[in-house]
């Protein structure tokens, strides 16, 4: 189970793409994936647990109007507790962003980052939890 869903990770955020108005944003790297995951029976009640600590790699390339390069940018996003117990409260999960190249860019992504490319990261993470709920 646990290398599926480590496996799984990987591949739906690793290969998480927005396009943007003015370019567009990717995951270049699941750079550190530490965690757990079960599935099991009680009662006749299926369990599921997980619990994740992910960091990632980004990368935009930005384009004027003409869509001639303007820049690129790059950083790093870090969700702490993807969990079940988070899951379950209805919280979204806390991610922290950086940034490590192309900070004269920061105010115009910014807003996209925090907002369009964290809630596409959010869905893929769902896409993790109802898969694993099926095992």
């Amino acid at each position: 189970m646990a290398k599926w869903s480590e496996e799984r990770i990987k591949q739906l955020l690793g290969s998480f793409k927005l396009e943007l108005p003015f370019g567009s944003f990717q995951i270049s790297e699941v750079k550190n994936l530490k965690g757990e995951s079960s599935v099991s029976i009680r009662k006749a009640k299926k369990i599921v647990s997980f619990d994740y600590n992910i960091e990632l790699k980004w990368e935009a390339k930005l384009k004027d109007g003409s869509g001639n390069k303007l820049g690129e940018v790059k950083g790093e996003m870090h969700f702490p507790e993807v969990s079940n117990d988070v899951h379950e409260e209805g919280d979204d999960f806390e991610v922290r962003i950086g940034y490590s190249k192309g900070e004269e860019f920061r105010e115009r992504i910014d807003k996209y980052i925090r907002k369009d490319a964290v809630q596409g990261l959010r869905i893929e993470l769902e896409v993790f939890i109802k898969e694993l709920k099926e095992k």
